[in-house]
């Protein structure tokens, strides 16, 4: 696996918590642990006693009954968080029902909190679908922000013909793969030094109140790095609504020591070339030697979508 730098520093000042609820929230946590992505703390959260024994998250809670979320030992867990980023397949009865409560509690306890919401596949039953809308609905009235994933744009990256226990696999482990290499960037970003830092207080800024939301990771290496990121930014197969109807946007260009200001005036503005000319941006640049001096990462995160 190439070395993303994240795991070069000890955990930042900023406590990132990520929470996977339900059994699919779990499979993320677990392959997001397995990744190596350890500068969060991670919760696993189920109803079922064997899924939480197999689960690696250091922090484990069983719910019993789905109505009754144990709210003193995920309150315990919650206060010493800054930010926590729960994640839930939607359409299941247990995380359907328990990822909006606790999100109800994290935000009443002034934490920044990001759900990463999972559809159905289009094709499981009425009740399912149905179930998933009203659980999307309710996550986003009780998060700051929510990233939805459409399980269908798996098919983008897979073979239809594949089963539906192995769809859920490669859907579980793209997300983990996605989502927990940018959750890292960001907190690796939030803990460096270098020219124009981003902190807490900006990824606040962008994420709080900050509704339908996206975010991602792209690196490329090369003469043509800046215009392979930009196509891969656009190109994202898993992502949903296009960061062009973003109305907030942050992100942080990393580079080796050969990153030039020309690289990222460019960069920077084919970032905001996406983008309405009236959304709000933060953006930050951080060199990083151990990357080579011609690679280039982007880190960023759009809301209000």
């Amino acid at each position: 696996m190439a070395n993303d730098g994240f795991n070069r520093i000890s955990k930042p000042d900023v406590a990132i918590k990520i929470m996977g609820v339900g059994g699919l929230g779990i499979h993320v946590v677990d392959r997001m642990i397995a990744l190596g992505y350890d500068a969060m703390d991670y919760i696993a959260v189920d109803t079922d006693e064997h899924t939480l024994e197999h689960s690696h998250a250091a922090n484990r809670v069983l719910l019993r009954p789905v109505a009754e979320v144990n709210r003193t030992s995920i309150t315990d867990l919650i206060d010493v968080a800054d930010m926590l980023i729960i994640i839930a397949g939607m359409g299941g009865e247990t995380a359907t029902g328990a990822a909006p409560v606790i999100a109800r509690m994290a935000t009443k306890a002034k934490v920044l909190t990001v759900g990463i919401a999972i559809s159905p596949f289009p094709f499981e039953d009425e009740d399912t679908v149905e179930r998933a809308e009203a659980g999307f609905s309710k996550l986003m009235e009780n998060t700051d922000a929510l990233i939805s994933i459409w399980s269908e744009q798996i098919f983008r990256i897979v073979n239809e013909s594949m089963s539906v226990a192995d769809l859920y696999l490669v859907l579980g482990n793209q997300i983990a793969s996605q989502y927990g290499r940018c959750i890292a960037h960001i907190a690796k970003m939030m803990g460096e030094r270098g020219n124009i830092v981003l902190d807490f207080d900006d990824v606040s800024t962008i994420v709080r109140n900050g509704g339908e939301a996206q975010m991602g990771t792209w690196e490329a290496e090369g003469e043509n790095s800046i215009e392979i990121i930009t196509h891969m930014i656009r190109a994202n197969p898993m992502l949903g609504k296009p960061i062009e109807s973003a109305k907030s946007v942050l992100f942080n260009i990393t580079g080796g020591a050969g990153l030039s200001l020309s690289d990222i005036n460019l960069i920077a503005f084919n970032i905001l070339d996406l983008v309405d000319p009236e959304t709000d941006v933060i953006w930050g640049q951080i060199v990083d030697e151990s990357m080579g001096d011609d690679s280039i990462r982007v880190t960023l995160i759009a809301s209000k979508l």
